[in-house]
């Protein structure tokens, strides 16, 4: 079952961002050898959302990411974990299904806490000593009637 654009655009209408913070982050080093030219870091990003109330939207993106010295190792040299909350007040005459709440965390949640959540990634990979890291892009926008996906789109800067 899809969500329809008119539901989707109702919602949107309705919304108001009220608040956002940071509920965990979190970064420990287990190695600190110097990466080889092969060293490479696995990402993972988790939008969700649940409204809480009859008038409230709570967005979460959460990431974790962990470092690797070289290309096939299978013990992380680091890892970093965080977690962003925005909480969206809704009309209460608006009626929304499943859903629509979880296309509103992978499009709207998404869009709103990706930036908080870069920024604490990079500031997080400094503080800990192995350097800024910035997350990708990512590719946001599924069509309605097909099942939402965040894919991580390979950039310069995503294994450095």
């Amino acid at each position: 079952m899809g969500v329809d654009a008119s539901s989707y655009n109702e919602c949107i209408k309705n919304c108001a961002l009220e608040s956002i913070y940071s509920d965990k982050i979190y970064g420990e080093v287990f190695n600190r050898s110097t990466p080889t030219k092969t060293a490479e870091y696995e990402i993972s990003l988790d939008p969700s959302a649940k409204q809480t109330n009859e008038t409230t939207i709570e967005a979460v993106l959460e990431t974790k990411l962990s470092g690797f010295l070289r290309a096939k190792a299978t013990k992380p040299a680091w890892v970093i974990e965080a977690r962003v909350v925005a909480i969206f007040s809704i009309d209460e005459k608006t009626e929304l299904s499943d859903e629509c709440v979880e296309l509103f965390s992978t499009r709207q949640g998404v869009l709103t806490l990706l930036p908080y959540l870069r920024a604490a990634v990079s500031s997080l990979s400094t503080d800990i000593g192995i350097g800024p890291i910035t997350l990708p892009l990512m590719k946001l926008f599924p069509k309605l009637h097909e099942e939402p996906e965040l894919e991580v789109l390979e950039t310069e800067s995503a294994g450095k």
